[in-house]
């Protein structure tokens, strides 16, 4: 499922035109931050899990504080790079659509070019011809 969801992700990135800024990592520091207390307190709460387990996630289990506190601190750093993986896919689009529209700009800009020729090319026969009098 994880994989899935990130391949669309990825796909999403280039076929949407929605902004990325690197100001939006700061979801990833608060839902880290958020995540954190809400384990903590649930914790202090004795709260359990499914196996009636002192912890949501046998990773963060405040029975060991400083390894949790790694684990959200690292899991914050590691979405934070994510974004930024992300950010730089942005950058790579917006890089490909410049390039793009330069290219169809001067493709639309070559045919007119092409067409005014032809048609100044036109008028020189005709006038050369007398078949046209201005």
């Amino acid at each position: 499922g994880h994989l899935l969801i990130a391949a669309a992700c990825l796909v999403d990135v280039f076929i949407s035109d929605r902004p990325w800024r690197m100001i939006h990592a700061i979801h990833a520091i608060i839902f880290g931050g958020v995540f954190g207390i809400f384990s903590f307190f649930y914790f202090l709460a004795g709260g359990t899990n499914y196996y009636f387990e002192p912890f949501v996630y046998h990773i963060i289990d405040w029975a060991h504080p400083l390894r949790t506190l790694l684990v959200i601190g690292g899991v914050t750093v590691f979405l934070v790079i994510f974004h930024s993986f992300f950010f730089l896919l942005y950058r790579m689009r917006l890089v490909c659509s410049k390039q793009y529209k330069v290219r169809k700009e001067m493709a639309r800009d070559g045919s007119r070019k092409q067409g005014e020729e032809k048609s100044e090319a036109l008028l020189d026969n005709y006038q050369t011809r007398g078949e046209l009098e201005c």
